[in-house]
Parts: structure tokens; C-alpha cells; sequence
């Protein structure tokens, strides 16, 4: 739609008002008589009472915005907005009893009774002036009458008012037709509605959700060209706005319309991915499924860090995160039941589910926890489901259940407190869930003994160990010290490598091709490498992610040894595993977790591709603190070794803050910076909006990333007119 047009348009709107004025003044009805669809049984005595009273005194009064839309689509409204010429003061007066809360904005509380239904938001008729914070209005202003009050609403089906008096609707801008219409049309011009408030943008998909209506395709246009107003919005209004479009009808037509449109990917990049449109229907037919679940089917091919990221970077509630959190890592503890469906597979997955909800109480308990899984299993067709189902009768069993503790090893078997204590301890623990009959005091000690014996003759036969040629091999006494080395990250966590078999096992496997790691063995280069850490930074994180940085060397094609291709990603679980038996932060744990699988990314960062770059800083969610903790710590790894890199400054440190600072200040213009608009394609070549707009301003945003020197008005008309031809 051209400028022109929309002149046309606010000239009618001013005739509009001024023919309102003129009846008011007068006394003959010019206003539209209202719809026959709205039953005046619906409306809220004590809301038509508050009416009466302000124009008992010579006011005006309306009901406004929701409730009229609601009463027109004929149901029962829960809220009850009321707008009026009246001044706050003068609304004062004529409710004794009421609240001012909301007074510098012009809005007084009326309390015609004891209950909260009973109180009632009246509101003077303003106007509003610039947006400079893209949320709220930086001044108000009180108007003369109830058109220009609806002028500044946002959608045409929330600008309307009804005088339950005199039974009259203003309906200024078609609301009443739009509703009839099925359609979502913002408020005279679409691209000033969201250039003015970001959050218009979600309230659009929530309202196309709820009702099940189409967008005004002017009206969607100019969400896409707006949507560096929408990054001004507070994370927890976006996170807001988007659980409630989960929770409507049909979920799919508001995430459909936020996708197309990038509104979606400005939460999060996760969700700008393209497959994740493959889960609005998903979410579409588990429509009774919670909150939680329905976001965990949004995300569920995230990994775990990706999606913890996420929900961090949505500042999500806490107990809504741990679920979804929770739901992931059920579904990757559920493949294991997959392929063991036996009794002992259901009684270890029903115990995960147990130990989860003991050790994290905002769960909300066992009971909780299995529902949802079981609801979040079925919307993705989980084929072991039924398996599953069928074993409900085994029980779970955690730790705490056993007949034996840490303080039993101490005391009967004089073991010293240190990891072997949780060794055992699983150990019995996973013998316990073989066979339940097992859990009593007696037996346990004394398979604790046995486990002891097994561990201490497996440590000998590592050492003597050897190949004829393993080359890497150290003498006995090397690899005794290097076993017995000590780790202190403080706060009393302190073990030795021989204490931890993933750590030890180390001693057997090259650290790589020799030219690289002249010091041969991997369990010493995991040692320079602490070493390293320690010197090079003073958070006790860096250190422990440091030392299991290369747990995934040992588990790689020994065939192919000294290489050790996909370590990193091999390595993963094992950092996990090690971290729980541990007992470390889930901070500390994650951050492993990045390190191991991302350090060669790290340390061939200058050869990564922009794209590629994007992808490592995105796992830091806008956290440069942390992504230079994880920096330091392949620092350390590439000046743990003996000649190589030792002692050589470590360049991509460098190289890596500065790219990041580029990439993120480019991430803050990207939505801003785009030098022309929808609007220019339509003046230009005369397009009408839809999904050819939107291909062809979806090519421009993606040359323009590409190259930004492209991001000129006439060379991307240019480049646009290439596309249409």
C-alpha cells in the first residue's frame, strides 16, 4: 500500500471523528448501532453499573478493546476495560473506593465490590507519543474523544468500544468486519504499529493462534521489516508472549507466522533453524500436553548444551527449564531402554526418572516427572513405548534406597574418603538394580570388598601392560608418578588419575602423532596440560575441563593410532560421566562438555568459516567472559606438550576476541542495518506482499551477510530486480 493510500485513509478517519463530534454535540445518533451478536447477558452488571455512574455525571463511557471483541465473537469476556473523557481525578470522584496505581498513565481502578471481579480499569482517553524504547510510549497525552484513544490501539478486532448504555459500537477501523473476516490487520499503517512497540509483532501470531485467523498480508509484511523493534523487547516479554501462543488452539498458525516472518529467530537462533518448523504441527496435535512438553517437542533436536543455552538465553522460568531439560535427557536415558526392553531396563530407566526428581526437587517429584515423559514420549512416537508401558509395574530404585552408605565403606572396610567411595558405591548400586534381592547391609559389604580386590588388580595389569609396539608406553615408574598424580581444584575436591579409570586408562594410549606431541603419552600431556591451565588462568573450571579435554582418545579405532579422529565428540559422554561421578556444578560440567567437543575448532579457528565461526560463539549465548575461559583452556592444551607449540604465543586468542566482538556488534545491526524494505519492493516493482516478497528479502538479508558491502539502497534494488527477472 502506497503513502497516498494511506493519507486517503486518515482523511476518512478525521471526517469519521468529526461527524462523531457533531452527533455527540447535537444528540442524533450517527454512530453504528451494535452488532445483534453481542449479548448483553455476557456483560459484567457491575462493568454496565460503572458505566452508568461516570455518565450519571456527564462523562463518557465505553467498554473498550478485548472484552468488546470477545463479546462480539460471543463469548463471555474474563477482563473489563473501561475508557472515558473523564480525568483520573474526576474518575476519582466518581469511585470513591479505588486504586491509583496506574494513575501517571491515566488509568484509575474503580472497586464496585469485595471481589477481584468486582474492580475495574478505567482508563482516560490519551494519545501516545514516540516509542524510543520500541515498548512503551515515552509520553501520554489525554485526548478529546474515543477515536483518537482507539487510533493508537494495535490491531483493528482490539480498537473498538461499546456504550452498554445506549447500545452503540465505534468501530473506526473495521474491527467488526476484520472479525467477521477472520483476519488480523494492524491500525491504519502497519509499519508505524511496529516500528512503536516490538511486542505487537508476538501479540499478531498469538491472536492468529488463538482464533485461528488469517494475517493481513500488509500486516505480516511489516512485521518482517520491523523486527529491530522487536529486539528491544525484554527476553522475558518475547518468552512470555510465545508460551501463550503454545498454549491456543492451534499453536502452528502463530509459530508459522513468527518463522516466516524471523520474528522467531530473534528469541533465540535455535529458533530460526529451518527444521524446527517441522515441530509446529507436532505441538498443533498434543494439544492437551503441558506447557513444558510442548516446548521440549519445539526443541527436541537440540542437544543438551544447545538446548540449555537456549532456554538461558530466553530467560526462561527455572521450573519450566528444568523440565524441558529434564524431558531431553529422559528421551537420550530412554534410547538405552530401547535396546535393552527388559524388566531390568525399565526398572534403570524408572529409577533415572527417580534419582532426577530426588536430586532436583523443582521437578515436582517421581509422579510428575513420569507423566510427562510419558506424554512427550508419545507425541514423538517413541516405538518403545509400549514396552514400556507394559513394564509400569517394576520399581524404581535410587541410591538413597540402598542398604548401604559411604560412611559403611569408611567404617567397616576402612576406605578413605576420595572417588573410589561413588565407584563402589555405583557399582552396588547397578548390582542392586540387577537383582533386587541384594540390597541388604551384609551382602553389599562384602561385595564391596570384591570390588575392591578387582580395582586394585586391574591398576597393576595397566602397568605392566605392553605392546611391542606401543611406543608411547613410559618406563613403570613414569607411569606410576603420572598415575599418583595429584589434582586439587579446592573445596575439597581432590583425587589422583588412578582414581578415576577414564583418566587412567590414559596411561595406554598415544596422545598423537608424534610430531605434534613429542611427549608421546596422552596421560602426560593431560597432565602438562592441567599443569598449563593452572598457570594460565585462576578459575578451578578451566582446570577440571582441561584435564578431561581428550577422555574421547582412548575410545577411538586403535587400528588408527597415533590419530584419533572424532575424539572430541566421542569424548562428550565421558566428560559427563565423569563430572556426575564427580560431583561437580552443572557449570563446570556443560563448560567440560563445550571444551571437549569444540577445542579443534578452537585451535583452528582462523580457518573456520564465517558461518562456522557464527555457530562456536552462538554456544556461549553472548557470553564473552566465558567463551575466553574456554579460549584459555585450548591455550593450555596447545602449550601442554613437550617442543610443538610449547612456549609459543597462542594466536587465536587474539584472533578469536576480536571476531567475536565484529560478529556480535553485526549481530546487533543485522536486523537494523538492511537498506531496503518491503515497502521499496512494493514502490519499486509494484509487488504485492507474500511469499515472493519474502523470498526475495530473504536472498538480499542472506547477500547481504555474505557481503556487506552490498548493503546499499540502489545495489540491492539492483540485486532485487535480478531476482525478478
Amino acid at each position: 500500500m502506497g503513502d497516498h493510500q494511506y493519507s486517503i485513509i486518515n482523511c476518512m478517519e478525521k471526517l469519521f471523528r468529526f461527524a462523531d463530534r457533531i452527533a455527540q454535540k447535537y444528540g442524533f445518533p450517527i454512530m453504528k448501532t451494535a452488532d445483534l451478536s453481542i449479548d448483553r447477558t455476557k456483560i459484567s452488571p457491575k462493568a454496565i453499573e460503572a458505566c452508568r455512574m461516570l455518565k450519571e455525571k456527564g462523562f463518557q463511557a465505553f467498554l473498550v478493546g478485548g472484552c468488546v471483541r470477545d463479546l462480539l465473537m460471543g463469548k463471555s469476556p474474563k477482563d473489563w476495560d473501561l475508557t472515558t473523557n473523564a480525568t483520573p481525578d474526576q474518575v476519582k470522584e466518581v469511585f470513591p473506593k479505588h486504586f491509583a496505581l496506574g494513575e501517571k498513565h491515566g488509568t484509575i481502578t474503580a472497586v464496585l465490590g469485595p471481589s477481584k471481579a468486582d474492580e475495574f480499569e478505567i482508563t482516560t482517553y490519551r494519545v501516545e507519543g514516540d516509542y524510543s524504547d520500541g515498548r512503551r510510549p515515552d509520553s501520554v497525552a489525554f485526548a478529546d474523544n474515543v477515536e483518537d484513544d482507539l487510533s493508537r490501539r494495535d490491531l483493528t478486532i482490539n480498537a473498538m468500544a461499546y456504550d452498554p448504555i445506549n447500545d452503540q459500537l465505534i468501530d473506526p477501523y473495521g474491527g467488526r468486519k476484520d472479525l467477521e473476516g477472520k483476519m488480523i490487520r494492524a491500525v491504519g499503517d502497519p509499519n508505524k504499529r511496529f516500528q512503536e512497540d516490538g511486542l505487537r509483532t508476538m501479540r499478531v501470531a498469538r491472536f492468529a493462534a488463538r482464533f485461528g485467523f488469517d494475517v493481513d498480508p500488509a500486516t505480516e509484511q511489516a512485521i518482517s521489516n520491523h523486527l529491530e523493534t522487536l529486539q528491544k523487547v525484554s527476553k522475558e516479554r518475547f518468552t512470555a508472549e510465545l508460551l501463550a501462543t503454545l498454549m491456543t488452539a492451534k499453536p502452528s498458525v502463530g509459530l508459522g507466522i513468527l518463522f516466516r516472518t524471523g520474528a522467531l529467530g530473534v528469541g533465540d537462533p535455535a529458533l530460526a533453524n529451518p527444521s524446527i518448523a517441522n515441530n509446529f504441527s507436532l505441538i498443533d496435535a498434543n494439544a492437551g500436553a503441558s506447557l513444558e512438553v510442548k516446548m521440549a517437542l519445539l526443541l527436541h533436536q537440540l542437544n543438551a548444551t544447545e538446548l540449555g543455552g537456549t532456554l538461558k538465553n530466553l530467560k526462561f522460568p527455572n521450573d519450566k527449564a528444568a523440565m524441558i531439560l529434564f524431558l531431553n535427557s529422559c528421551m537420550q536415558e530412554f534410547v538405552k531402554f530401547h535396546a535393552e526392553s527388559t524388566p531390568l531396563g525399565a526398572r534403570k530407566f524408572f529409577s533415572f526418572i527417580k534419582n532426577q526428581s530426588t536430586k532436583f526437587p523443582i521437578l515436582g517429584g517421581y509422579d510428575r516427572c513420569l507423566v510427562e515423559f510419558l506424554a512427550f514420549s508419545k507425541a514423538l512416537g517413541a516405538p518403545a513405548l509400549p514396552a514400556l508401558q507394559s513394564l509400569m509395574h517394576e520399581v524404581p530404585l535410587t541410591q538413597k534406597d540402598m542398604d548401604i552408605s559411604g560412611n559403611d565403606l569408611m567404617t567397616t572396610l576402612q576406605m578413605k574418603p576420595g572417588p573410589k567411595i561413588k565407584q563402589i558405591l555405583d557399582s552396588l548400586y547397578n548390582k542392586v538394580l540387577e537383582d533386587p534381592s541384594l540390597n541388604k547391609k551384609d551382602t553389599l559389604l562384602e561385595l564391596a570388598k570384591q570390588f575392591e580386590t578387582v580395582a586394585m588388580q586391574s591398576l597393576k595389569t595397566t602397568l605392566i601392560k605392553r605392546g611391542a609396539d606401543e611406543w608411547w608406553r613410559l618406563s613403570n615408574p613414569e607411569e606410576e608418578n603420572l598415575l599418583n598424580k595429584e589434582y586439587d581444584f579446592g573445596g575439597g575436591l581432590k583425587f589422583r588419575a588412578k582414581d578415576i579409570p577414564e583418566l587412567a586408562s590414559q596411561v595406554e594410549v598415544p596422545a598423537g602423532p608424534e610430531v605434534h606431541h613429542p611427549e608421546k603419552n596422552q596421560l602426560l600431556h593431560t597432565n602438562l596440560v592441567f599443569d598449563q591451565a593452572k598457570k594460565i588462568s585462576n578459575d578451578p573450571m578451566v582446570w577440571f575441563a582441561a584435564l578431561l579435554h581428550d577422555l574421547g582418545k582412548v575410545h577411538t579405532k586403535k587400528e588408527i593410532w597415533p590419530k584419533q579422529h572424532g575424539h572430541e565428540e566421542i569424548g562428550v559422554p565421558y566428560v559427563e560421566h565423569v563430572s556426575n561421578l564427580l560431583g561437580v556444578t552443572p557449570e563446570w560440567k556443560e563448560f567440560a562438555k563445550l571444551v571437549c567437543e569444540n577445542h579443534l575448532n578452537c585451535h583452528r579457528a582462523k580457518e573456520l568459516s564465517p558461518k562456522s565461526l557464527r555457530k562456536l560463539f552462538d554456544l556461549f549465548n553472548n557470553d564473552k567472559e566465558r567463551f575466553m575461559a574456554f579460549v584459555g583452556t585450548c591455550e593450555a592444551d596447545a602449550q601442554g606438550r613437550y617442543g610443538g607449540y610449547a612456549g609459543k604465543p597462542y594466536e587465536q586468542k587474539d584472533y578469536l576476541s576480536q571476531k567475536w566482538d565484529e560478529g556480535i556488534e553485526l549481530n546487533k545491526q543485522k536486523a537494523s542495518t538492511l537498506a531496503i524494505s518491503g515497502k521499496d519492493l512494493m514502490d519499486q516493482f509494484g509487488l504485492k506482499p507474500g511469499p515472493e516478497m519474502g523470498k526475495i528479502l530473504k536472498s538480499v538479508k542472506e547477500l547481504v551477510e555474505k557481503n556487506p558491502d552490498m548493503n546499499e539502497r540502489q545495489k540491492l534494488l539492483d540485486f532485487a530486480k535480478t531476482l525478478l527477472v
